[in-house]
């Protein structure tokens, strides 16, 4: 486990973090984690809960990409559960029976800006690699679905830190207001702690 929390710290270490909420770090502890399964009833991606432990929930801001660790207050505690926000979704427009399956077996771990959602789908559960497969869902702008992959380590690497919602999703994410925010953008790639 701890060579697996090394890739992560040495991706948080090349990571520029807004010191002004280093004090609200809100990482979450294996055990606590664990404690989570056991309330959901299902598991978590193996990388997800790596992720948690090194950098916890934040806002990458490059892409304003929200990525969310599971609250710990207990499921029934949360101030709009994962449930509300999928038929929430799901009322919102007329997505195919196909869409409806997919929210049916979802676990939003992270929002964009805007109606962006990101999910896993708990149908696709591997023992190989410990993960499900990873959807974006634009329910705003263009009410789409896309598949991302399945490694947890390769989203926030190429979506939250890198330029691939930018260059394959550029309707995901709002633009910048002038050419001076898309120079900081390239130079600062932050992560705002919760």
């Amino acid at each position: 486990m701890t060579d697996n929390l090394e890739k992560w710290k040495v991706l948080l270490a090349r990571t520029d973090i807004d010191y002004e909420f280093e004090d609200h770090l809100c990482i979450r502890s294996f055990e606590q984690l664990l404690e989570f399964e056991e309330q959901a009833g299902f598991r978590l991606p193996s990388e997800y809960k790596e992720y948690c432990q090194v950098f916890g929930s934040g806002v990458f801001t490059e892409n304003r990409l929200n990525i969310n660790c599971p609250r710990l207050e207990g499921l029934d505690k949360e101030p709009i559960s994962n449930s509300d926000t999928i038929e929430a979704i799901k009322g919102s427009y007329p997505y195919s029976m196909d869409i409806h399956n997919l929210l049916d077996s979802a676990y939003i771990f992270g929002i964009g800006d805007g109606y962006i959602f990101f999910l896993f789908d708990l149908r696709t559960y591997n023992n190989l690699d410990q993960s499900y497969e990873i959807y974006v869902l634009d329910d705003e702008r263009e009410h789409t679905v896309h598949y991302l992959g399945r490694s947890f380590f390769e989203f926030i690497r190429e979506m939250c830190l890198g330029d691939r919602i930018s260059l394959e999703f550029p309707a995901l994410i709002n633009a910048p207001e002038n050419v001076n925010d898309v120079l900081l953008n390239h130079r600062q790639r932050a992560f705002m702690p919760c």
